[in-house]
């Protein structure tokens, strides 16, 4: 009930109090889905009955009559008064205002709908080769992230000839990944895809073809030295890169502060001759458009190639 002012004129059992609209229950904030049906309630008094007016995230007045597709309108005696949005697309997402006005005055509530979905897809990806066996893949996050945060990126690859795609990551977070253990001297296209709370996105339009160099039988390993204690010479920072066969992590070499990548060979996965062959080619090849081998380490579990980030 409106509150009614202290007066004597109350007393008189023919007055009939005029009070300039007042909403007792606001609008609240909504977060919803795309294609769902918002409902915006709050309810309103003021004599006399006021008249209702909504305004859309653009400042509009939004039309509300019986052939609006979109936006429809319901009031009750009590002063409820419901908006309803159906199909919500991102471009409905703003701030949504009832107002009331009678000749005492105006009153006003809000509400913010935000409109959340599943988001585009990523741009197309960018892949260089970084050896024989790896390329490093970058791309830029989709235009529309569906109006919340993206939760990872999703990565595939095939090889030329081959309908089927391969999961290289299930989820990373940064927009680069450096993808392993590939076949020397094959093609291979990569696409993306992103995730949100909602959903996973379409992939993106696949990157070029990248052929990797050839296998070098000249680079043997013989000459490869393997260093002991990694941990004393590095910090390990982040993964960023898997293949079936090893991860790479961004680490920090502890006395320049120079921010290198990390492949760790599984011990379990290859054998030392392998990842000694792999570790020669790398010095064998170069050229700028490759990556720069520095050193060589073993732990227990792995062969450690310290590279160029």
């Amino acid at each position: 009930m409106c509150p009614i002012r202290a007066d004597r004129s109350i007393l008189n059992p023919n007055f009939i109090q005029e009070v300039a609209p007042e909403f007792l229950v606001p609008l609240v904030d909504v977060t919803c889905l795309l294609g769902d049906t918002v409902t915006l309630q709050c309810k309103v008094c003021g004599r006399p009955k006021p008249t209702i007016t909504w305004k859309g995230p653009d400042q509009n007045i939004l039309d509300t009559d019986s052939s609006s597709a979109t936006y429809s309108v319901s009031s009750c005696e009590s002063g409820e008064i419901t908006l309803k949005i159906c199909n919500v697309m991102p471009q409905d997402s703003g701030i949504y205002t009832c107002i009331a006005t009678n000749d005492h005055g105006t009153a006003s509530t809000s509400a913010t709908v935000k409109v959340q979905g599943v988001p585009a897809a990523p741009n197309r990806p960018i892949a260089q080769e970084r050896s024989c066996t790896s390329v490093i893949l970058r791309w830029l996050p989709p235009a529309s992230t569906g109006n919340c945060t993206i939760s990872g990126y999703t990565v595939e690859y095939r090889e030329e000839g081959s309908q089927a795609w391969q999961q290289s990551v299930a989820s990373t977070l940064d927009t680069y990944l450096v993808i392993e253990d590939l076949s020397p001297g094959s093609p291979y296209q990569f696409r993306v895809s992103a995730s949100n709370p909602w959903g996973i996105s379409l992939p993106s339009e696949p990157s070029e073809f990248v052929r990797l160099p050839e296998y070098d039988a000249a680079a043997d390993g013989a000459t490869i030295s393997w260093k002991e204690n990694f941990d004393s010479a590095y910090t390990e920072l982040n993964e960023i890169g898997r293949g079936r066969f090893s991860i790479v992590k961004k680490c920090i070499h502890k006395a320049t502060r120079k921010d290198v990548a990390v492949k760790f060979v599984s011990k379990k996965m290859k054998k030392k001759e392998q990842a000694a062959h792999e570790a020669a080619l790398l010095q064998h090849l170069q050229h700028p458009q490759y990556i720069t081998l520095h050193d060589t380490y073993e732990s227990p579990t792995s062969y450690i190639l310290i590279l160029e980030l």
